[in-house]
């Protein structure tokens, strides 16, 4: 796979996921009773910064073609926060959808880090990567 376009959707989404929850203009979490434990963890601003700076950094490393390894480990932190935001929507609610497009998510960045760790590993062991 190996595609950096998927890496860079998907900072893009995590970026805009954090603006739109960091905001100070109005509360997410008071929508939605799948928020309800997030809250209990961190306030609604905390969780916008930190996702929102989690896809600046994934994004930075792959605009600026950084280590790949780097790129599984900024896959790796992405895995656990989605992972994260599907819990508190199973334990939340677990019929709204969004069960479904955050545990999608954990999915396309559990691809993403296993492409990328696999390319790493080639590369370390002297081969080289076919698409």
């Amino acid at each position: 796979m190996n595609d950096r376009k998927l890496e860079i959707i998907c900072a893009l989404g995590a970026i805009w996921w954090g603006i739109w929850v960091g905001n100070t203009w109005w509360e997410t979490f008071t929508l939605a009773a799948a928020y309800t434990w997030m809250m209990q963890i961190a306030p609604e601003w905390f969780w916008g910064a930190g996702v929102g700076l989690i896809g600046i950094l994934q994004l930075s490393m792959v605009l600026w073609n950084r280590c790949l390894l780097w790129r599984v480990a900024m896959a790796l932190v992405s895995i656990f926060t989605w992972l994260l935001v599907t819990l508190a929507f199973v334990l939340g609610n677990w019929h709204t959808t969004g069960v479904v497009m955050y545990g999608m998510l954990t999915l396309i960045q559990t691809f993403i880090y296993i492409d990328n760790l696999t390319i790493w590993q080639c590369q370390r062991n002297g081969y080289h990567y076919v698409k």
